[in-house]
Order: C-alpha cells, then sequence, then structure tokens
C-alpha cells in the first residue's frame, strides 16, 4: 500500500508537473506568438519608414535633377525648340524618371524626340502650373495611353512661368524600383493615393486596386474596415490585418503617410511567414512534451535564450539600418553641401570607433577629390592616412583587395607603400575598402584610421559603400548639368552667364595690366542664309578654336550669336594685338572675316567703360570692312 500511494504520489506529481509543463508550454506559445506579432509589426514600421524615406528622398532628388535642368532651358537667350530638345535628350533614364517632356501654356507637349503634340483635355498647364514644383496623381500619359505620373517644375523667365518641365513616371516601372527584400522577401510594397483611395504602386498584384477592394475583407478581430479607410484618406499611420483572397490567409499591413501629396506607403506580409518561426518552436514543443520534464525546462531555457539572442541580434540589424540611413540621407545632398559629406565621415567614423574616416574618388574628366574627416584632439586632430600622395583608388583599380592592418607587419603585406604610410603616420591600424558603381567599376576609395574596436572584417564600412556610390553619381550629374549652363554648346567657351558671373572679378583685378578683345564673325547672317546653319556653326567654332587657342579658355566668352570677348591679364599690349591678329589671319585664310576692337584699362576705370570702348572699335572695323564688301548689309551699330 505505501510502495503504491508513493508511486500514486510520484505519478500525480508527475502528471501534475507535465499538466504545469504543458500549461506553461502553452502560455508560452501564446505570448511567443504575440511577441512575433509585435516583432512583425515593429519590423513592417521600421521597414516601411525607410521605404517611405526613399521614395520621398528620390522624388527630391527627381525635382532637384529637373530644376537644375529648368535653369538651364530658361538661362537660354532664343528658346529655339532644337536647344531645349537637346537638353532633354542629354537625361539619361534613372531613378523613377523614364523621360523628359516640356508642356508649354497652350496645352502642347515638347517630347524627347522633338515631335510637339496637343495635350488639351489630358494635361492643363494653368492646373499644374499654379501647384508649382509638385507630383501629379495618376494621368494618362498623350504618348502612349499609360497610366503615369508627372514630376512637373516651372520653367521661370522674367518672374513668369514660362513653361513646365515634366519628368514623366511610369507606374510600371515603380515596383522595381521599390521591391523589399524583408521577411526574405515575402513583403509586399504599396503606394497609396489617400485622395483616391487609388494604388499608384502593387508589387504583389498584377493591376492595381483601391482601397475598397481591401474595406470588403475578412478583417481579423480588433481591426475594421472603416477605420482603415478613414486612416488612409486622412492620412494617420496604423496597423490592419485581413483575409488575403490570394493566399486565403490574413495579412499583416503596416502604412504610413509618404509626406508627398496624400501619398501613403504600406508595406505587408502573410501571417504563415509571421508565426513561421512561432510555428516551428511548436512544433518542437509538441515533440519534447513526450520526454521528461528536465529535459523540456532545458528546450525552455535555451528558447529564451534564443529569443534574447535574436532580439539582439534584430537591434544589431536595426542600428545598422539606422547608420545606414544616416549616411545615406547626409550623402544625398553633400554633392551641393561639403558639410554633409564632413557630418557622414563622422558618422562612418563613430560606427567603426575611428579617429578618422576618409573618402578618394575620381571625377570623369580625371580630377582627383579626397575628403578626410579627423576626429579633434588636443594638440591637433586625429591620423591622416596619407591620402594625398598615395591613391587607394589606384590601387583597387590594379586589382589590390581591401587594405585590413592592425599592425605594421600586416601593412606590409598588403603592400610596400601602405607599410610607409603606416609607419610614418605613427596609425594603430588602418581599413580601405573599394567603393564600386552599379556597374561595378571602382570609382572610390573609403576608409578608417585607428578604430578602438577590432574588426574581423570590412562589413560594416563596406554597408555604406553604395551610399558613397550614389554621392559619385550625383555629383557626376551636378558637374554635367553645372557645365552645361556655364559652357557654351555649340564653340566650348564660356557662356554669357560665367560672363555675367566673371565681370566682378575683372573689375577687381589688380594686375599690371587688363585689356579687352572684342571679337565678331562677320557675315554669319548671309552665311546662314546661303549655305545653311550647318556652315555657320562650322564657322562660329573655327573662330572660337583660334580665340580659345590664342587667349586660353579662361578668359575667352560668346556673348552673342556672332560676338566673342577675350580677356587678356597681365599682357603687353603688342602681345594683345598680335594674337588678335593670329585669330583674323586664321580666318581670312579659311574665307571667313573677324572683326576686332582692342582697349586697355586705364588706372580703375570700369571694366564695362573698357568693352564699350574695344565693341565701339569693333564696329569701326566692321563698318569699313562692309564698305570694301560693297554689300547691302551695313554694319551694326551698338
Amino acid at each position: 500500500m505505501k510502495a503504491w500511494l508513493k508511486t500514486h504520489r510520484s505519478v500525480a506529481a508527475s502528471v501534475l508537473l507535465m499538466a504545469v509543463v504543458v500549461s506553461l508550454s502553452l502560455g508560452l506559445m501564446d505570448h511567443i506568438y504575440r511577441v512575433e506579432e509585435e516583432l512583425c509589426f515593429q519590423e513592417l514600421q521600421s521597414a516601411t519608414g525607410e521605404l517611405t524615406n526613399e521614395i520621398r528622398l528620390r522624388v527630391e532628388s527627381d525635382q532637384q535633377l529637373l530644376a537644375v535642368i529648368a535653369d538651364v532651358i530658361a538661362a537660354q537667350e532664343e528658346q529655339d525648340p532644337a536647344e531645349v530638345v537637346r537638353v532633354l535628350r542629354q537625361y539619361h533614364s534613372r531613378g523613377m524618371m523614364t523621360r523628359l517632356q516640356v508642356l508649354y501654356p497652350d496645352d502642347t507637349l515638347l517630347l524627347s524626340t522633338g515631335e510637339r503634340i496637343a495635350a488639351s483635355g489630358l494635361l492643363s498647364f494653368e492646373e499644374e502650373a499654379a501647384l508649382g514644383t509638385h507630383i501629379s496623381g495618376k494621368e494618362t500619359d498623350p504618348t502612349s495611353g499609360q497610366t503615369v505620373l508627372r514630376t512637373y517644375v516651372p520653367i521661370v523667365r522674367d518672374g513668369e512661368t514660362a513653361a513646365l518641365l515634366c519628368g514623366v513616371v511610369e507606374l510600371t516601372r515603380l515596383p522595381e524600383l521599390w521591391s523589399t527584400a524583408e521577411f526574405g522577401g515575402s513583403a509586399s510594397a504599396y503606394v497609396i493615393d489617400g485622395a483616391t483611395g487609388e494604388f499608384l504602386m502593387d508589387t504583389w498584384h498584377q493591376t492595381l486596386g483601391t482601397i475598397d477592394d481591401l474595406g470588403r475583407r475578412t478583417m481579423k478581430e480588433g481591426f475594421s474596415p472603416e477605420q482603415f479607410g478613414e486612416d488612409i484618406r486622412g492620412g494617420v499611420p496604423g496597423y490592419v490585418a485581413f483575409i488575403s483572397r490570394t493566399v486565403g490567409d490574413y495579412l499583416f499591413l503596416y502604412y504610413t503617410p509618404a509626406g508627398i501629396n496624400r501619398w501613403m506607403v504600406a508595406l505587408s506580409v502573410p501571417e504563415g511567414v509571421v508565426y513561421q518561426r512561432a510555428d516551428q518552436i511548436r512544433s518542437a514543443f509538441l515533440g519534447f512534451l513526450a520526454v521528461e520534464g528536465v529535459c523540456f525546462l532545458l528546450y525552455l531555457a535555451w528558447v529564451l535564450r534564443s529569443v534574447r539572442r535574436e532580439t539582439r541580434e534584430k537591434q544589431k540589424r536595426l542600428d545598422l539600418v539606422s547608420y545606414i540611413y544616416d549616411v545615406e540621407k547626409l550623402l544625398f545632398t553633400a554633392h551641393q553641401n561639403s558639410e554633409q559629406m564632413d557630418k557622414a565621415l563622422a558618422r562612418v567614423a563613430g560606427m567603426n570607433a575611428a579617429r578618422s574616416a576618409f573618402f578618394e574618388t575620381a571625377w570623369d574628366d580625371g580630377e582627383r577629390a579626397v575628403y578626410l574627416w579627423r576626429r579633434a584632439e588636443p594638440g591637433g586632430g586625429g591620423p591622416a592616412p596619407a591620402t594625398e600622395e598615395l591613391s587607394y583608388l589606384e590601387l583597387f583599380r590594379q586589382g589590390r583587395g581591401p587594405v585590413r592592418a592592425w599592425s605594421e607587419a600586416e601593412a606590409a603585406q598588403a603592400g610596400e607603400e601602405i607599410r610607409r604610410v603606416f609607419r610614418r603616420d605613427h596609425l594603430r591600424n588602418l581599413m580601405v575598402v573599394p567603393v564600386e558603381s552599379p556597374s561595378g567599376d571602382v570609382i572610390g576609395a573609403l576608409g578608417v584610421a585607428d578604430t578602438a574596436v577590432r574588426w574581423e572584417s570590412s562589413e560594416l564600412l563596406g554597408s555604406v559603400a553604395f551610399s558613397f556610390s550614389m554621392f559619385h553619381r550625383n555629383s557626376q550629374s551636378y558637374r554635367l548639368v553645372k557645365k552645361m549652363g556655364e559652357v557654351d554648346a555649340l564653340t566650348g567657351l564660356r557662356n554669357r552667364n560665367s560672363f555675367q558671373r566673371d565681370l566682378e572679378l575683372y573689375q577687381r583685378f589688380q594686375g599690371r595690366s587688363l585689356a579687352c578683345a572684342y571679337l565678331d564673325a562677320d557675315g554669319l547672317h548671309e552665311l546662314n542664309n546661303q549655305q545653311g546653319h550647318a556652315a555657320g556653326d562650322r564657322m562660329l567654332q573655327f573662330v572660337a578654336q583660334h580665340i580659345q587657342a590664342e587667349f586660353g579658355g579662361d578668359t575667352t566668352y560668346r556673348i552673342g550669336g556672332d560676338e566673342f570677348l577675350a580677356f587678356a591679364l597681365d599682357m603687353d599690349p603688342e602681345t594683345v594685338v598680335r594674337k588678335s591678329q593670329a585669330v583674323a589671319q586664321a580666318a581670312e585664310r579659311e574665307g571667313y572675316h573677324v572683326s576686332v576692337g582692342i582697349q586697355w584699362r586705364a588706372g580703375t576705370a570700369p571694366v564695362e567703360a573698357v568693352m564699350e570702348e574695344a565693341e565701339q572699335r569693333m564696329y569701326a572695323e566692321k563698318a569699313r570692312y562692309y564698305a570694301r564688301q560693297g554689300g547691302e548689309r551695313a554694319a551694326r551699330q551698338p
């Protein structure tokens, strides 16, 4: 009896213990499901925020680029449609926009092909111009019939909106730009127009629906279609879960305002993916319930440790995402503001616990650029890893791999030049990684020196290399557009915009002498009429080439159709005359004629007065030439 009681008690205790274990297990599983759901929404919120920032930054980038191009078009003295088309054709599809167009007040649309079509009824210049710089809702493209968006930027001339520069955004292109890799690629991204309830982007479905379609789905307990619709139309962020007709399971979705028009950005993930890890854990628990309680408790402890470890890993990933986002945000406008580059390098140095960080690159014209940040320290800044005389970019282009050195011996393994830098600059450690373009070409080098935490790989530093690659691309585009606004496209000389900008510099010039040569290519009008504009262009290019050869490219300008201006700094009068005559003689040999007027500044005389005197002398020479020719055209007077 005692043995039975003892056994019974033992069994009862075991059953009770198992019941407690089962109860605890079920409770724990329920908690894990809730935690996974919360983590899912947190991850969705974080990923949606990143996607929202990407979309907003992309739209802002497109608008900035369009603004620069609009300024280039507006700066043209004569609105030659062919010149406008030439500028439109310079744009190559990048980002959201696939092509550029110009909308005129008469509701006609100029295409990059040179064709000008009527868009009345589809587009309204008056309505779009009233909104200023903006991105539209859904519109129909008159050329293709596709549903598109347009980014509008005014082309302003004399304080009035003369036309609208349009960047066409094809809706079918958007899923390619912003597909998400969250949840193993199972997440789907959406952009919804809160004003209409229409989807502008859907990476899951082939067709674009409306929020009314979602409103008819079965909602999970605690969510309502009415609240979802109110949030979307009111621009309020939130969560929702509903049955998907495609997978027959719940979809978890987070939405937030995009900060553009009334757009809302959303990400969704199927319930099966959300609970995938929880389901695996539950299966493991059910299997282990058949074994002894000790094993079950040990397993439970392992699960808890796994959850904590996973949470820490997720936090690390979130920190990494924050780090990448901060650097990308700073570099987004760094091509216009050098302070942003300093802040970006400071962030790179901080994340890598380094005393200095640097970025080396080279532009398409061969010019090398080096950006360096050093932590301020008593007695001076941190280490400077010899970026002036040692080009890490060239080392990488020669096939060298990333540099990782914790000692002089490791630096020597990377190369003798690295070892010399390591020793001379008293570096404790050094890491440099290549920065590649989207096509795989090495376009830069990113490095840190004297880190406080030992690294085993270059993963953390390489994670922001793409952001520096985007900075390089943005800078190249910015330099190109800026050059278009300062250089005459036909002759390659500086244009009137550059001349107006440089005029004050000539006024302040304190050298020994300043001379102005005013040159005019005679007979341009007759040549254009008789042989065509191509012949006239060849004459202008020929004259410009010889002016630049004689006076250099920094002080020579095309200021009108056939008029050129050259300044000579600290050049004796005989040389100025000789160079001017050389231009005229070269033109004569080619069958052209160039009228020249020269004037020197005396004392502090205004540069404008020197130019006017040179211009008068040129017109006098021009009049004499036409008199000798006995032609019908008289010399033009100022």
